[in-house]
């Protein structure tokens, strides 16, 4: 599953199209209180830059669209340093530039979109950077603003790219740090059933107190029979049954897990110990749900094995006493349960 959603990231490139337009916008009239024509054609072109990348979003055509809105970013940066002097500026508005493309190709990657690629974009706004510091002359900007204007010049470009920059950084955060989630997640649940498997069972065990847990463990009678007789995809359902009914009979809290294959194991968590009666017709119950065949697939029963973690030492043992446990019910004919004493 993707970890973006397409019809989400054409919505955000909608928006940051809305967004650089407004700015542009914001830049055009500055220019044009101050008289500065030149920056007026140049913010003019920019504009309807921004304007064309709507089209491009609306495509979902990554590639287009972060070229153009980085383009006219760019372009709009080098004039106006060139002719007001803005090179003192540029810090802010060309390490947002970057982190920008950054995004778009992260996003790429994860959505298998064509992308611009950052290092080669990152590197041009580094050189643009370093040109305008080498030539020192541009400081004071061929038609320099009014000293107010330079002010509102800097606010208009710097907290916008703050802010965006800040956001984009923030968002990218959050989306890895998701997909990391599902990724363990997804390496913690058994595909066929649903369950915690073996993996995150053994997770499990470094968070949970063992003195306040019982493990039950269960195992389901004969199931080779069944695989053998009906075949593997109904001894998955089967299984998938099983996996189903235990969910319903335990708490939420209590974790479910599928730690081998027609073997289950339940942690019932934070509980003092139950009177051995009350598990004994939980496991009752869970039998005679098995045992309907109102779906048609083939009647099974599960041993259960029980050990109360206040008696013991490690998990490792609590398991291997609620596993002997297990096998003597099996032993003898199964359907039930027995405890460790």
């Amino acid at each position: 599953m993707d970890n973006l959603d397409r019809d989400q990231v054409q919505m955000g490139m909608d928006v940051i199209s809305r967004a650089f337009l407004a700015l542009h916008l914001i830049l055009l009239f500055l220019f044009f209180v101050c008289g500065s024509y030149v920056m007026i054609v140049v913010s003019l072109v920019t504009v309807i830059a921004v304007v064309v990348s709507f089209r491009f979003a609306k495509q979902e055509k990554l590639l287009h669209w972060s070229v153009t809105i980085y383009a006219a970013q760019l372009v709009e940066l080098i004039f106006t340093a060139i002719f007001t002097g803005f090179t003192g500026g540029l810090q802010v508005p060309l390490l947002a530039l970057t982190l920008f493309i950054f995004f778009c190709e992260y996003v790429g990657r994860t959505l298998e979109y064509d992308y611009l690629p950052s290092i080669w974009a990152a590197g041009i706004c580094a050189a643009v950077y370093i040109l305008f510091l080498k030539l020192g002359f541009y400081e004071e900007g061929v038609a320099p603003l009014p000293e107010k204007m330079t002010m509102a010049l800097h606010l208009v470009w710097d907290i916008p790219m703050f802010l965006f920059a800040g956001g984009g950084v923030y968002l990218m955060v959050h989306l890895v740090t998701y997909s990391e989630r599902i990724l363990t997640d997804q390496a913690n649940t058994d595909k066929l059933t649903g369950l915690i498997n073996r993996a995150g069972y053994d997770q499990l065990l470094t968070h949970i107190n063992i003195k306040t847990t019982t493990l039950l463990v269960f195992d389901a009678d004969k199931f080779k029979v069944v695989n053998d007789t009906y075949g593997h995809e109904v001894g998955d359902l089967v299984l998938k049954k099983i996996a189903r009914v235990l969910k319903q009979n335990f708490r939420l809290r209590d974790c479910v897990c599928r730690i081998g294959g027609d073997e289950f194991v339940v942690l019932m968590l934070g509980n003092e110990m139950l009177e051995q009666e009350q598990i004994v017709r939980k496991v009752s119950r869970i039998n005679r749900e098995l045992s309907h065949n109102d779906d048609k697939l083939p009647i099974i029963s599960l041993s259960c094995g029980i050990a109360y973690g206040v008696n013991e030492k490690d998990w490792k043992t609590m398991f291997n006493h609620a596993d002997q446990c297990m096998y003597q019910v099996k032993q003898a004919g199964g359907r039930g349960c027995r405890f460790y004493s």
